[in-house]
């Protein structure tokens, strides 16, 4: 005669357990997973606009014209303009690439130390720029990154 087997599985008792378990560690992991966006969020701002000023230092030295950079704090926004006319005044007409835009919880700011004497940056044919200077992209979580300028050169940093 056969004897009686408890059949294989898991009881209720022990699925809510392990459902508990999965719980608390989704709970604990979401702040730094956050933290974590708004990190990279800014990072890849950062370097976003940087690439758009090295853009405009290189495309000044390929096609011996004067590339201006403008930013508005205000609108979060900038533009590459084509200074046709060697002004290093963006105007109606000139060729423009943008606005690109940073991301939401994004700002821009120059940096109290070092910043730009306005709100424009113009890379010249021989591929220096008209100002040094260091501005501050920052998130809502309290992160910032530096992206300088370096006028002899043209050369651009994010730290």
């Amino acid at each position: 005669m056969r004897t009686p087997s408890r059949e294989a599985g898991f009881t209720i008792v022990e699925l809510m357990v392990v459902l508990l378990i999965v719980s608390i560690t989704l709970a604990a992991s979401v702040p730094a997973f956050n933290r974590y966006l708004a990190s990279n969020t800014l990072q890849n701002a950062a370097e976003e606009f940087a690439g758009h000023l090295r853009l405009a230092r290189q495309t000044a030295v390929a096609q011996g014209v004067p590339q201006i950079v403008s930013w508005d704090v205000d609108a979060k926004t900038y533009t590459i303009v084509t200074d046709t006319n060697g002004d290093a005044i963006a105007q109606a007409g000139e060729p423009v690439l943008g606005p690109f835009s940073l991301p939401n919880g994004i700002t821009l700011a120059n940096d109290g130390g070092d910043p730009f004497a306005g709100t424009q940056v113009s890379f010249n044919p021989n591929g220096s720029a008209s100002q040094s200077g260091t501005g501050v992209l920052s998130n809502d979580r309290n992160g910032s990154l530096s992206l300088s300028v370096l006028s002899p050169t043209g050369q651009v940093r994010v730290h």
